[in-house]
């Protein structure tokens, strides 16, 4: 559309969708530039994982942290809360294991929290570290879980912060 930016946004190992469907309730209700889209593709290895995320109900628990605003945008479902349809919208699920394939398109946003650099050997971390590097556009931004790290040896990335990390230009 006419003067909005398009974000190209992926949530690699979303779970249960929380992560994905946070930064869309943060486009639609946050303090973020209005004229900026998000296209969130949101993948996981787990299809079980994926139906939940589909469905986008949660126990009350899982939204005791939101913002009191963005609460209203969940509809009370017997025990649990539904994220209303519209804000749906922007999020797209796929399964997809990332060991062994990513997703097709460059992003201006990875977010690959408590999965990789968690749970995965150190050469297999060096390996998808470097693809990551290669699916962000140049200047695009990796957030890893706060207790998560790279490899000094991964090239095409520069440290912004504790776990953020941003694409160099080339």
């Amino acid at each position: 559309m006419r003067g909005e930016t398009r974000l190209w946004i992926w949530s690699a190992g979303c779970a249960s969708g929380e992560e994905p469907y946070t930064l869309a309730l943060m486009f639609a209700l946050g303090d973020t530039p209005k004229n900026c889209v998000p296209d969130i593709l949101a993948t996981d290895a787990d299809p079980h994982l994926l139906v939940r995320a589909r469905r986008g109900c949660y126990p009350g628990s899982s939204l005791r942290e939101l913002p009191v605003k963005w609460r209203a945008a969940f509809e009370r479902s017997g025990d649990e809360f539904c994220l209303s349809p519209e804000y749906r919208i922007p999020v797209r699920f796929l399964a997809q294991d990332i060991r062994q394939g990513f997703p097709v398109g460059r992003f201006d946003l990875v977010l690959c929290r408590n999965l990789v650099f968690t749970y995965f050997q150190a050469p297999l971390q060096a390996v998808i570290a470097g693809r990551l590097a290669e699916v962000l556009v140049p200047g695009g931004l990796l957030l890893l879980g706060s207790h998560e790290s790279l490899s000094e040896a991964v090239s095409g990335l520069a440290q912004e912060g504790p776990w953020l990390y941003r694409r160099e230009m080339t």
